[in-house]
């Protein structure tokens, strides 16, 4: 297990990285662990998932659009839209079947 403090301008955080077997092993101590910061769980060497307590959990999901509708989602009535497409001109040709 390897714990390293990152420190930025508003808070410290404890970032922890674990092997899957250390956390099949000891997935108690690293629940509290999370509460600190960020858990991530290495698989053959390789970070495959994290371990977030849920406020932090919370406060990332937070601050992205709930859904693809609500982010382009209008926000008043039509009037506040400028929109004045130009006219088409779609005309009809003669089609020769034979």
């Amino acid at each position: 297990m390897r714990v390293r403090t990152c420190i930025n301008e508003r808070y410290v955080v404890e970032v922890t990285e674990v092997s899957s077997r250390q956390f099949n092993r000891d997935s108690s101590r690293l629940k509290n662990q999370a509460d600190k910061g960020p858990v991530f769980i290495t698989s053959r060497g390789v970070r495959s998932h994290v371990l977030l307590s849920l406020r932090d959990y919370e406060a990332l999901k937070g601050s992205r659009a709930k859904s693809l509708l609500q982010a382009v989602a209008q926000r008043g009535p039509p009037d506040d839209i400028a929109f004045d497409p130009p006219r088409a001109s779609i005309s009809s040709c003669g089609v020769d079947l034979g």
